[in-house]
């Protein structure tokens, strides 16, 4: 089945809708996939240079208690990421997340321990940030991944 793109750019442009944003609050999900990028903003340091990241990709399995579960439904089954640095200097908050997970980080290198973090059950925070410049637009922030307490 291929795309029908006569279909798809024949929508008129002033009717499509900002897409809602994910609600606040807790939510699980699994990590499924790492990729390895270069972050989308420049270093302080060194304009032009970017940072050097794993990005870790989380399938939303279900809200916490805190979320509105008819708001938190459309979010079900959707992809968040999160990054972490892995430049000389700054690789301490993923240590920590690998310690978290429950992954035994002595006498390992990263690339042996990342891999190891897909299909790890997690839970994250959604915190809301307003545009600075219109704050009506709200933008949906991944805070606190770590592993999943349990119930």
């Amino acid at each position: 089945m291929s795309a029908d793109f006569k279909k798809l750019l024949s929508k008129q442009a002033g009717e499509i809708k900002r897409p809602p944003v994910q609600p606040a609050g807790t939510w699980f999900g699994n990590i499924t996939q790492y990729k390895f990028q270069e972050s989308r903003w420049d270093k302080k340091d060194s304009p032009g240079e970017k940072e050097a990241q794993v990005s870790f990709v989380i399938k939303t399995s279900e809200a916490g208690p805190d979320v509105d579960s008819e708001a938190a439904s459309p979010f079900i089954g959707r992809s968040v990421s999160q990054e972490f640095s892995i430049e000389d200097g700054q690789e301490w908050p993923l240590r920590m997340f690998l310690e978290g997970l429950g992954l035994d980080v002595q006498g390992k290198t990263l690339d042996v321990l990342i891999p190891e973090v897909v299909n790890a059950q997690v839970q994250y925070v959604i915190e809301h940030t307003p545009n600075k410049n219109d704050p009506e637009v709200v933008y949906a922030n991944v805070r606190q991944v770590r592993a999943r307490a349990n119930d």
